[in-house]
């Protein structure tokens, strides 16, 4: 009896540890098909022009740029506490996505996006803004290398890039001086171009392209617009009737297009202006409003330039030595007040994300 009892107890015990390592077993294949499982797809890219579309496992699309081969943007990996922590490059021909850049910063801000032939730039940095880093990635040599930082003492706007030129501000907290700063990508050599004299909020705007850079600078109480030519190493002056502008943007090497704002507390009531540097005269593009609401300003091809007022997108394009405004019509029906819409590379960007949502669109074409 005693026997069979110790037998019965032998069976039901290793009953017990055959279902037991059964439900393990069960329980890491579902943590391995849960490891193994692909990501949730965050990020749409509808590529009009290559007729592709892209999904991503990434969020936060904070800045992108095209080459003719590939697409270029700052993202962050889901469940991050960053705006975004890397730089991703992906064929436009068959959706390979790779890193090229990932933050140290544990919370980063990785943005900025700029392309212009061979190269792109960016900025790296914390979230607070304080430490920044300027990087640069050559599309031919596939090399990144650094070209400027920023700490407690230095402070650089971001840049702008034309070929191999890049150019920012740069200020010294110490000393309160700022100079206006363009290196040379290819040689990795800083030239200053010139002090500059009062350190305000509109010494951010610039604008380089072709060997040209033109900036504004404030000189006692009226602006001016400063032009450089990099070849023949020579600076220009053109002042202009007010006390702030912003956004200067050269058409056609005789022309600079910028916003004139009416009150430095206010920066909505604005009017644009271009600026002929032959007659070195005035022009305000709408000639029937004292003030407008211009929200962007963005040079389009070497006779045209494109601006955002009340909302509605225009064309100015340059017609025997007069600027003719066009409303740009949007096949998208585009909202600027809802959707983040840009214009680099003679492609048009727009990012659809609905609030709350992890889900990101963003649509490349060269219209609206």
């Amino acid at each position: 009896m005693k026997k069979k009892i110790l037998f019965l107890s032998i069976i039901v015990l290793l009953s017990i540890i055959v279902i037991f390592l059964t439900i393990l077993s069960k329980e890491e294949k579902n943590k391995t098909k849960h490891i193994t499982k692909k990501p949730t797809n965050y990020l749409t890219i509808q590529d009009e022009e290559k007729n592709k579309t892209i999904k991503l496992p990434y969020t936060e699309p904070t800045s992108y740029v095209t080459t003719e081969e590939f697409i270029y943007a700052t993202v962050d990996d889901p469940n991050s506490d960053s705006i975004s922590n890397q730089v991703i490059q992906i064929n436009r021909e068959n959706g390979k996505y790779k890193t090229i850049f990932h933050s140290k910063y544990p919370v980063a801000a990785t943005q900025g996006l700029k392309a212009d032939k061979e190269w792109i730039i960016w900025v790296d940095g914390d979230d607070f803004g304080e430490n920044n880093t300027l990087y640069a990635f050559n599309e031919l040599t596939q090399q990144t290398i650094s070209f400027g930082s920023t700490d407690d003492k230095i402070s650089k706007e971001f840049p702008e890039i034309s070929g191999k030129y890049v150019t920012w501000t740069e200020h010294i907290k110490d000393t309160e001086k700022t100079s206006m700063i363009l290196y040379d990508l290819e040689q990795q050599k800083e030239i200053k171009v010139q002090n500059i004299k009062n350190y305000e909020w509109l010494n951010s705007d610039y604008f380089i392209k072709n060997d040209n850079m033109v900036y504004v600078e404030k000189e006692s109480k009226t602006a001016v617009l400063k032009t450089y030519d990099i070849k023949k190493n020579k600076l220009k002056s053109y002042p202009i009737p007010t006390t702030a502008a912003g956004w200067p943007t050269l058409v056609n090497q005789n022309f600079i297009a910028y916003v004139e704002y009416l009150d430095d507390e206010d920066l909505d009531l604005n009017k644009l202006m271009i600026y002929d540097l032959k007659n070195k005269k005035n022009i305000n593009a709408f000639p029937n409003k004292n003030k407008v609401n211009i929200g962007y300003l963005k040079y389009y091809d070497e006779n045209s330039f494109i601006t955002l007022e009340n909302n509605k997108f225009y064309i100015f394009t340059l017609d025997n030595n007069q600027f003719k405004k066009q409303i740009l019509e949007s096949k998208y029906n585009v909202n600027p007040e809802k959707e983040d819409i840009t214009y680099s590379n003679n492609e048009f960007f727009i990012l659809q994300h609905e609030v709350d949502s992890e889900q990101y669109k963003l649509i490349i074409d060269s219209g609206l």
